[in-house]
């Protein structure tokens, strides 16, 4: 687990600094190569690298429109062929990240990562924070749905 771990985060930090649109294209490649050889299940995956596009959509939706250079004038609105590209490539790390990000995650228990990033010497409560917050996620997702039955079970609308 240290040694995934391990790999992971240079792969990310790798991912973050790259520069252009086919280098970050070869990253979503390779992220979605090792979730194909993790055997992750399918929709599980793609609604969780789907929130990494949407947060990653501004980006492309604002660039084109913000940054100059040459591209197209529709009146006037100008579509900026450089900003298009930086927005796609900032998609494609987004994505790229993720999946590395759900290699990690799904292809191991969290506190078998969490006790590994302990030995790469990740501070002590930094980890017993994750677990903590990671343990009441689910406590409070079930408090929540308690409540939702009983106030079914009550007729409130």
């Amino acid at each position: 687990a240290r040694w995934k771990l391990a790999a992971v985060l240079v792969a990310v930090g790798a991912v973050a600094t790259l520069d252009g649109l086919a280098p970050s294209a070869a990253a979503v490649l390779l992220g979605l190569f090792l979730l194909r050889l993790a055997r992750l299940p399918g929709a599980w995956v793609r609604a969780r690298l789907f929130l990494f596009a949407f947060s990653a959509l501004p980006f492309l939706l604002v660039l084109p429109f913000t940054l100059g250079g040459p591209g197209w004038a529709a009146g006037p609105v100008h579509v900026s062929e450089r900003g298009l590209l930086v927005g796609s490539a900032v998609l494609c790390r987004a994505v790229a990240i993720g999946s590395f990000a759900l290699v990690l995650v799904g292809t191991a228990p969290l506190h078998h990562t969490l006790a590994a990033a302990h030995r790469l010497k990740l501070p002590g409560l930094l980890v017993q924070l994750a677990v903590l917050a990671y343990r009441y996620a689910f406590l409070l997702a079930e408090e929540m749905r308690r409540l939702r039955v009983a106030m079914r079970a009550r007729g409130f609308r």
